[in-house]
Protein backbone atom coordinates (compact mmCIF):
# COMPACT_ATOMS: atom_id res chain seq x y z
CA UNK A 1 0.00 0.00 0.00
CA UNK A 2 2.90 2.36 0.64
CA UNK A 3 4.08 1.88 -2.96
CA UNK A 4 0.60 2.69 -4.26
CA UNK A 5 0.36 5.78 -2.02
CA UNK A 6 3.75 7.03 -3.19
CA UNK A 7 2.76 6.53 -6.82
CA UNK A 8 -0.46 8.49 -6.21
CA UNK A 9 1.81 11.26 -4.83
CA UNK A 10 3.70 11.20 -8.16
CA UNK A 11 6.92 9.74 -6.73
CA UNK A 12 9.48 7.86 -8.80
CA UNK A 13 10.51 4.69 -6.98
CA UNK A 14 13.42 2.32 -6.94
CA UNK A 15 12.65 -1.05 -5.34
CA UNK A 16 15.71 -2.82 -3.99
CA UNK A 17 15.46 -6.58 -3.44
CA UNK A 18 17.76 -9.55 -2.80
CA UNK A 19 15.61 -11.77 -5.00
CA UNK A 20 13.11 -11.51 -7.83
CA UNK A 21 10.03 -11.87 -5.65
CA UNK A 22 8.84 -8.32 -6.33
CA UNK A 23 5.13 -8.21 -7.01
CA UNK A 24 4.45 -8.31 -10.78
CA UNK A 25 2.63 -4.97 -10.53
CA UNK A 26 6.01 -3.43 -9.76
CA UNK A 27 7.90 -4.81 -12.74
CA UNK A 28 9.98 -1.80 -13.72
CA UNK A 29 7.42 -0.11 -15.94
CA UNK A 30 6.45 3.49 -15.48
CA UNK A 31 7.82 5.18 -12.38
CA UNK A 32 9.05 2.01 -10.64
CA UNK A 33 12.53 0.61 -11.23
CA UNK A 34 13.49 -2.66 -9.53
CA UNK A 35 17.12 -3.23 -8.51
CA UNK A 36 17.63 -6.93 -7.91
CA UNK A 37 20.92 -8.55 -7.02
CA UNK A 38 20.23 -12.15 -6.09
CA UNK A 39 21.79 -13.71 -3.02
CA UNK A 40 20.71 -16.59 -0.84
CA UNK A 41 17.12 -16.28 0.28
CA UNK A 42 17.58 -17.03 3.97
CA UNK A 43 17.62 -14.47 6.76
CA UNK A 44 21.39 -14.27 7.01
CA UNK A 45 21.75 -13.93 3.23
CA UNK A 46 19.20 -11.09 3.15
CA UNK A 47 20.98 -9.39 6.05
CA UNK A 48 24.35 -9.65 4.32
CA UNK A 49 22.78 -8.32 1.12
CA UNK A 50 21.29 -5.36 2.99
CA UNK A 51 24.60 -4.43 4.61
CA UNK A 52 26.88 -4.97 1.58
CA UNK A 53 25.13 -4.91 -1.81
CA UNK A 54 22.31 -2.50 -0.91
CA UNK A 55 24.54 0.45 0.12
CA UNK A 56 26.47 0.04 -3.14
CA UNK A 57 23.22 0.19 -5.15
CA UNK A 58 21.97 3.19 -3.19
CA UNK A 59 25.25 5.06 -3.69
CA UNK A 60 25.00 4.40 -7.43
CA UNK A 61 21.35 5.48 -7.73
CA UNK A 62 21.53 8.45 -5.30
CA UNK A 63 17.82 8.58 -4.35
CA UNK A 64 16.54 11.61 -2.48
CA UNK A 65 15.13 9.42 0.29
CA UNK A 66 15.91 5.88 1.44
CA UNK A 67 13.09 4.15 3.32
CA UNK A 68 13.84 1.07 5.42
CA UNK A 69 10.38 -0.49 5.86
CA UNK A 70 11.32 -3.06 8.49
CA UNK A 71 13.62 -2.04 11.35
CA UNK A 72 16.91 -1.78 9.48
CA UNK A 73 19.04 0.43 7.28
CA UNK A 74 22.42 -0.24 5.74
CA UNK A 75 25.14 0.89 8.15
CA UNK A 76 27.00 2.39 5.17
CA UNK A 77 24.05 4.45 3.90
CA UNK A 78 25.56 7.77 2.78
CA UNK A 79 24.71 10.70 5.10
CA UNK A 80 23.82 12.74 2.02
CA UNK A 81 20.73 10.55 1.55
CA UNK A 82 17.76 11.21 3.84
CA UNK A 83 17.01 8.00 5.75
CA UNK A 84 13.53 7.11 6.93
CA UNK A 85 13.07 4.00 9.06
CA UNK A 86 9.86 2.15 10.01
CA UNK A 87 9.80 0.37 13.37
CA UNK A 88 7.01 -2.12 13.94
CA UNK A 89 7.96 -3.16 17.47
CA UNK A 90 10.81 -3.68 19.92
CA UNK A 91 9.99 -7.31 20.68
CA UNK A 92 13.71 -8.16 20.79
CA UNK A 93 14.13 -5.74 23.69
CA UNK A 94 11.06 -6.55 25.78
CA UNK A 95 10.11 -10.16 25.03
CA UNK A 96 13.12 -11.46 23.12
CA UNK A 97 12.45 -14.97 24.35
CA UNK A 98 9.54 -15.14 21.89
CA UNK A 99 11.94 -14.81 18.95
CA UNK A 100 14.30 -17.20 17.26
CA UNK A 101 17.76 -16.55 18.77
CA UNK A 102 19.32 -15.51 15.44
CA UNK A 103 16.48 -13.06 14.74
CA UNK A 104 16.82 -11.55 18.20
CA UNK A 105 20.60 -11.16 17.78
CA UNK A 106 20.15 -9.49 14.39
CA UNK A 107 17.62 -7.01 15.77
CA UNK A 108 19.86 -6.27 18.78
CA UNK A 109 22.83 -5.65 16.50
CA UNK A 110 21.16 -3.79 13.63
CA UNK A 111 18.18 -1.83 14.97
CA UNK A 112 20.00 0.54 17.38
CA UNK A 113 22.47 1.85 14.76
CA UNK A 114 19.63 2.13 12.23
CA UNK A 115 17.63 4.24 14.69
CA UNK A 116 20.64 6.47 15.33
CA UNK A 117 21.28 6.88 11.59
CA UNK A 118 17.65 7.65 10.72
CA UNK A 119 16.67 11.20 9.82
CA UNK A 120 13.00 10.30 10.40
CA UNK A 121 11.38 7.37 12.18
CA UNK A 122 7.93 5.94 11.57
CA UNK A 123 6.34 3.92 14.38
CA UNK A 124 3.29 1.81 13.52
CA UNK A 125 1.56 2.63 16.83
CA UNK A 126 1.73 5.09 19.74
CA UNK A 127 2.87 2.20 21.94
CA UNK A 128 5.82 1.50 19.63
CA UNK A 129 6.68 5.23 19.58
CA UNK A 130 6.69 5.26 23.39
CA UNK A 131 8.88 2.12 23.47
CA UNK A 132 11.38 3.76 21.10
CA UNK A 133 11.51 6.98 23.12
CA UNK A 134 11.89 5.09 26.41
CA UNK A 135 14.57 2.75 25.03
CA UNK A 136 16.52 5.30 22.98
CA UNK A 137 16.03 8.73 24.60
CA UNK A 138 19.08 10.16 22.81
CA UNK A 139 17.58 9.90 19.31
CA UNK A 140 17.48 13.16 17.38
CA UNK A 141 15.07 12.02 14.64
CA UNK A 142 11.42 12.93 14.82
CA UNK A 143 9.16 9.91 15.42
CA UNK A 144 5.81 9.92 13.62
CA UNK A 145 3.02 7.40 14.09
CA UNK A 146 1.61 6.07 10.83
CA UNK A 147 -0.69 3.08 11.04
CA UNK A 148 -0.14 0.29 8.51
CA UNK A 149 -2.46 0.41 5.53
CA UNK A 150 -4.77 -2.44 4.65
CA UNK A 151 -6.63 -3.28 1.49
CA UNK A 152 -10.37 -3.70 1.58
CA UNK A 153 -11.39 -7.27 0.82
CA UNK A 154 -12.24 -7.65 -2.84
CA UNK A 155 -15.82 -8.79 -3.56
CA UNK A 156 -16.08 -12.55 -3.81
CA UNK A 157 -12.61 -13.20 -2.39
CA UNK A 158 -12.88 -15.76 0.37
CA UNK A 159 -16.58 -15.25 1.04
CA UNK A 160 -17.27 -19.00 0.96
CA UNK A 161 -14.67 -19.54 3.66
CA UNK A 162 -16.07 -16.74 5.80
CA UNK A 163 -19.62 -18.08 5.47
CA UNK A 164 -18.43 -21.58 6.38
CA UNK A 165 -17.19 -20.26 9.73
CA UNK A 166 -20.11 -17.90 10.34
CA UNK A 167 -18.18 -14.64 9.89
CA UNK A 168 -20.73 -12.05 8.79
CA UNK A 169 -19.25 -8.71 9.77
CA UNK A 170 -16.00 -6.81 9.07
CA UNK A 171 -12.87 -8.15 10.71
CA UNK A 172 -9.11 -7.89 10.62
CA UNK A 173 -6.95 -10.96 11.12
CA UNK A 174 -3.33 -10.42 12.12
CA UNK A 175 -0.98 -13.37 12.36
CA UNK A 176 2.34 -12.35 13.89
CA UNK A 177 5.22 -13.98 15.69
CA UNK A 178 4.02 -16.57 18.14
Amino acid sequence: EMINALLRADADLILYAPNSLIHPLHNGTGRIRPRIVTMTDDGIGRTLWAQTVLPFLVRRDRPDIFWGPAHRMPAALPRSIFGCLTIHDLVWRFVGETMRPISRMMEQALMPPALKRADAIVAVSHHTKADIKRSFPELAAEISVIYPGVLARQPGLGTGYLEKWGVRRPYILFVGTL
